[in-house]
């Protein structure tokens, strides 16, 4: 009974531990999660297009998350790889066919377990040139937070997700006060194709090795006893 009293106890202890961690001291953890579809926008007179992006940032930790900067990355039909400037938030009226500029990017707090949903405006550099293409596409996005300085890897990202821009079928938008051409595109998957299918043949060759174990373990077997 002492045995099973002092278990008890210690499982006691250990409980209360991590639920006060979880509740008072756990760092500030931000998951982002991307929805189902992207648009691609084209403004007369602009030499680049853009990108209009929406996720929720959730923080799972028991602290406030600032989010400082974020950025994507984008992998063009060629395989080339673009860098996104976090440009502007927006928000969408009139049944989502005017796109309002909210404001330029600025840091971004999230409550403890909470979450947020940002509407985001991507860009290119200044002086880039960029125009959107039919082909295949792969995008991520990365973010810093709680940090005095951006020299070290991003604090959070989602998994890269993968799009297809076909037949270029504009939905008449005005952005920014301009008509403008805006191309509503829906996500494939959710990570590059070459990545599932990779992780395909490590499953395929994972089953054959078990098939092959077992049927030398019951030849095996089947030997010994004789």
């Amino acid at each position: 009974m002492e045995l099973w009293a002092l278990i008890i106890a210690g499982a006691s202890l250990i409980a209360s531990i991590l639920t006060f961690y979880k509740s008072h001291l756990e760092r500030a953890r931000i998951k982002l999660f991307s929805s189902d579809g992207v648009f691609l926008v084209r403004e007369p007179g602009d030499e680049s297009d853009r990108l209009h992006f929406a996720g929720v940032f959730r923080n799972d930790g028991a602290h406030t998350a600032v989010i400082q900067h974020l950025e994507g990355h984008l992998w063009e039909p060629d395989g080339t790889k673009r860098r996104l400037i976090w440009d502007l938030f927006v928000d969408y009226k009139d049944g989502g066919r005017i796109a309002v500029p909210k404001s330029s990017a600025h840091a971004t707090a999230v409550p403890p377990r909470d979450a947020v949903l940002l509407e985001i405006q991507f860009g290119v550099d200044v002086g880039e040139a960029f125009r959107w293409i039919q082909g295949d596409y792969r995008l991520s996005v990365h973010g810093w937070m709680n940090r005095r300085d951006m020299s070290g890897p991003p604090d959070f990202g989602m998994r890269p997700i993968h799009f297809r821009l076909g037949g270029l079928d504009p939905l008449r938008i005005t952005v920014l006060g301009k008509q403008a051409q805006m191309y509503p595109v829906s996500v494939l998957e959710w990570s590059w194709p070459e990545a599932r299918r990779f992780r395909g043949r490590c499953r395929r060759r994972w089953s054959a090795a078990r098939v092959r174990f077992k049927r030398e373990w019951r030849r095996a077997t089947r030997e010994g006893g004789v």
